[in-house]
């Protein structure tokens, strides 16, 4: 997973102007453990890669441990260093959830929650015809973690975990 994401943002590069690259206080790549300076309130223990696809644009990817044991990854992409959208996947022995997350500027943010399962063995699965949805839920939250919609399906809120884990505001040193 992380190759393809390296791949990804080595793509982005390669099609970017090398002035943009060489300016001072513009965003870099980074496909390593280390802290890009600008951004202080990311945990220690989960190190993101970071990817710029342009002066404003930033796309962080956070490995999330605790929650599954099969793993779990949010990727966030912020503008002008605010958040503006995330996915969360949550993979498990026999599925995977998708949440994503769109930000408002008015505090809001629109939560899509996808439950898929595996039509085979988590190891055996290589296709997307190895997967089929069997849920889908909406609602709408504040970044405070309050739900402003009802939900009448089986739900279990983990945007607390996300908001622990990803910074909604990158901030300058």
């Amino acid at each position: 997973m992380r190759l393809n994401i390296i791949i990804i943002g080595l793509l982005f590069l390669s099609c970017n102007d090398r002035q943009h690259l060489s300016e001072k206080g513009k965003d870099s790549v980074v496909a390593s453990d280390t802290l890009v300076s600008n951004i202080d309130s990311v945990p220690e223990m989960n190190m993101p890669i970071i990817f710029s696809t342009g002066v404003a644009d930033t796309v962080i990817s956070f490995s999330v441990e605790g929650l599954s044991s099969e793993g779990s990854e949010i990727k966030a992409h912020y503008i002008n260093d605010t958040i503006t959208e995330a996915q969360w996947d949550i993979f498990g022995e026999t599925g995977k959830t998708t949440i994503k997350y769109v930000f408002f500027k008015n505090g809001y943010i629109q939560a899509t929650e996808k439950q898929y399962l595996y039509k085979v063995q988590i190891s055996d699965v290589k296709s997307p015809n190895d997967i089929t949805l069997k849920d889908t839920i909406s609602y709408l939250l504040d970044t405070g973690g309050i739900i402003k919609t009802v939900i009448d399906k089986d739900f279990t809120d983990v945007y607390p975990g996300f908001k622990s884990k990803v910074p909604l505001v990158l901030k300058e040193k």
